[in-house]
């Protein structure tokens, strides 16, 4: 993947984003980004935002960490195709 690509901002102030980036990052239509100044320029980051209800509690990510460095030591690995099959996953793994 190219590191610098160019485009002009559009008459109203939007950019259209290379589909390099789009696939990479697998940003779709009304997806949500988030922007920072940071000292090497401007930042953009996708992001998902989570009711309370859906936020994990630290005893759970603790348990989470442990799953995750145990299928690493065993070189195992789970591949989901979005995200709530991965929460799913997660939550029947800790309990």
């Amino acid at each position: 993947m190219r590191t610098t690509t160019i485009r002009p901002i559009g008459p109203r102030n939007q950019v259209t984003l290379p589909a390099e980036i789009i696939k990479h990052f697998r940003i779709h239509p009304h997806d949500l980004v988030s922007f920072s100044i940071t000292k090497e320029g401007l930042l953009m980051k996708p992001v998902v935002v989570l009711e309370k209800n859906e936020v994990w509690e630290e005893g759970e990510l603790d348990a989470i960490e442990k799953i995750i460095d145990k299928q690493i030591k065993a070189g195992e690995y789970v591949e989901f195709s979005d995200m709530s099959k991965a929460d799913s996953f997660l939550k029947k793994k800790i309990k």
